[in-house]
Order: C-alpha cells, then structure tokens, then sequence
C-alpha cells in the first residue's frame, strides 16, 4: 500500500496514521493490516473500521 508507506515516511515523533476499512469486505485492507499489525503495535477502535498507529515521541 504506497499510500501507507508515504504517510511512514512523513510521520514525526508522536504523529499517528489512522486507516478506515478494517473490515473482512475491504479485504485487501484487511489483509494489509492484519499483515502490518505483526510488525507494528496497530489498535482497532473497537466497534469501528478504524486502526490507529502512532509513532514513538
């Protein structure tokens, strides 16, 4: 997903990436995250599409 890896690229200490279409119907999305989630401490806002990840200030 290069949209993601732009947004790496450009986050600054304490910045945060938020991804909407966490779900099992976007499966690309989900199968990304699902993926990313082993390497980086990804959240899921429960009862929402939403995953968060911020980067260490």
């Amino acid at each position: 997903m290069s949209d993601s890896k732009k947004a790496f690229s450009m986050l600054k200490k304490g910045g945060v990436i938020l991804w909407h279409d966490y779900k099992p119907e976007a499966p690309d999305v989900f199968s990304y995250l699902n993926e990313l989630a082993s390497e980086l401490p990804l959240r899921h806002i429960s009862g929402t599409d939403f995953v968060i990840f911020q980067r260490a200030s």
